[in-house]
């Protein structure tokens, strides 16, 4: 993990860096409030964790998990759907109620990923885990971060279509 994890963030960083760069073209501002959104939810997910407000049960982590999964699935159709067949899923990745319904949907769920993340690195933390558990833990939270950064490019985005 230590070798690959500068690697990973640099290439995370200029794919970053491009995606905001155009949206920037084509939404002016939008990439500063998405970066806004990320860091002021980002600090509230950890305030809400931190107090105990919300907590990483089990059936918790089992809705996140499964909605994320559930999102993984959706963006893989969609993907297969644009590159074999030049279309796309229907409503719900355009700029319609639905498209930005499930846009916030999306957002939501990286955030609450959040929790998953500092629950792990508590946990890490209080059974000792080995070394590499700190690289593992600081890019499933980057990972996590990224996505909502994009979660929150692609709402913002929809939201100023309309």
């Amino acid at each position: 993990a230590p070798t690959l994890a500068i690697p990973y963030a640099l290439f995370e960083g200029a794919f970053l860096g491009g995606i905001s760069f155009t949206f920037q073209l084509k939404y002016p501002g939008v990439p500063l409030q998405a970066l806004l959104a990320t860091f002021v939810t980002t600090l509230v997910m950890f305030g809400l964790y931190k107090f105990q407000i919300i907590r990483a049960t089990e059936k918790f982590k089992s809705v996140v998990i499964s909605a994320s999964l559930a999102i993984f699935i959706v963006f893989i159709v969609q993907l297969v759907m644009r590159l074999a067949f030049g279309s796309s899923v229907p409503y719900i990745f355009e700029s319609n109620w639905l498209g930005i319904g499930f846009a916030a949907f999306v957002a939501v769920i990286a955030s609450l990923n959040l929790i998953l993340d500092f629950d792990l690195i508590e946990t890490n933390a209080a059974y000792r885990a080995p070394k590499f558990m700190e690289w593992l833990c600081g890019i499933a939270l980057l990972a996590t971060l990224v996505w909502m950064y994009i979660s929150f490019l692609r709402l913002l985005g929809l939201l100023s279509d309309d």
